[in-house]
């Protein structure tokens, strides 16, 4: 890996501690790194070697706006596991990716800037959209009163959809331990539907969010 790289082969990047303090720098400097270890032929995503090599740039830069839309808050999911920040940006690059490569081939490059605007459906109705949203907000803070590992387990499985091979990277375990990781995932959700319970959100209002 290149000098220029090595924050991202360390446990924990310095710019992770600028998220609060001075967003513009850690942005560049997560940008600056990311990009040169997404788009190396050494440590490139699987999945971004499937799109054609013209696209590949512009997908990196669409992944890292995601990564840092909404005050960081995909970064703000990591959580130093001993493990280096790079494996962790790899595993959840590779599955954002093959999102894209799910997509229709004609929506794929409008798709880059998603997450830079709201969400608007054609013919959706606002004060659903308006709850929806509200729903989730409140999922996710209950998520984040569980601790570190059910936030890393259940936002990789939620948002992610990690595979528990993957989710046991995160957790600072080997890929083997999958059924353990599983086990732990499922005590999570347990704990999740608790959480929303209290909070006055049950199956019907959690149906209503998909819908």
């Amino acid at each position: 890996m290149a000098d220029q790289d090595r924050p991202l082969a360390e446990t924990s990047p310095g710019f992770l501690g600028l998220l609060d303090a001075d967003p513009e720098r850690a942005w560049s400097a997560f940008y600056t790194a990311a990009t040169r270890l997404l788009l190396d032929p050494r440590s490139m995503p699987g999945a971004l070697r499937r799109f054609p090599v013209s696209e590949r740039h512009e997908l990196v830069h669409g992944f890292l706006c995601h990564c840092c839309w909404n005050s960081f808050r995909v970064l703000r999911r990591y959580t130093d596991s001993g493990h280096p920040f790079a494996s962790w940006l790899r595993v959840v690059a590779n599955h954002w990716l093959a999102d894209r490569w799910r997509e229709p081939a004609r929506s794929r490059t409008d798709s880059l800037e998603d997450d830079a605007r709201p969400v608007v459906r054609t013919g959706s109705n606002p004060d659903h959209e308006a709850t929806r949203n509200l729903l989730w907000e409140k999922v996710w803070l209950c998520v984040d009163r569980l601790g570190a590992r059910c936030r890393i387990l259940l936002h990789g499985s939620i948002e992610d959809l990690l595979k528990p091979q993957d989710l046991a990277l995160l957790v600072g375990l080997p890929p083997e331990k999958n059924k353990e990781v599983s086990d732990m995932l499922r005590h999570c959700r347990r704990r999740l539907r608790q959480a929303l319970s209290d909070e006055g959100i049950g199956a019907a209002e959690l149906k209503a969010m998909i819908a």
